[in-house]
């Protein structure tokens, strides 16, 4: 199978390592990115499960002859983190208070919905597409 994607993602490491033949972009666009699964150039796209729905909601509007859908394999569990300077303790207590006055007052919650398809992506799952999280195989790449 070929996988489409940036040639230095996790994402396509991990395609690699089971064997899929990588078609890689430079800065490719959503469309470019369907229409290669549509025309057959590739076949799917490894990349985060909320994107990737967010994306093919999108891409069914704009095209909607393209029969693309989300697919039903997860791997590689993970969480998302702010990169900050070592130093910057202070902004860091800031952001963890704002964040946590956020959860408690729902607007976290509202803020995900909003731009994450109608997901709360603010608390962690137990599962995703029907499969439990701690079930996952974890699939380790050099990059």
């Amino acid at each position: 199978k070929k996988a489409a994607g940036e040639a230095t993602t996790k994402y396509m490491a991990i395609a690699e390592a089971k064997g899929a033949e990588a078609v890689t972009y430079d800065n490719g666009t959503l469309e470019q990115y369907i229409a290669d699964i549509h025309n057959g150039r590739t076949d799917f796209i490894p990349n985060d499960y909320y994107v990737q729905t967010i994306a093919i909601k999108n891409a069914n509007k704009l095209f909607p002859d393209f029969k693309t859908k989300v697919g039903n394999v997860f791997y590689n569990p993970s969480k998302a983190a702010f990169v900050l300077n070592k130093e910057s303790v202070t902004l860091q207590e800031k952001i963890n208070q704002v964040l946590e006055e956020m959860r408690k007052d729902g607007s976290l919650a509202e803020l995900s919905k909003k731009f994450y398809e109608g997901e709360d992506v603010s608390t962690e799952k137990e599962e995703i597409g029907g499969k439990k999280l701690k079930d996952l195989p974890v699939v380790e790449v050099d990059r």
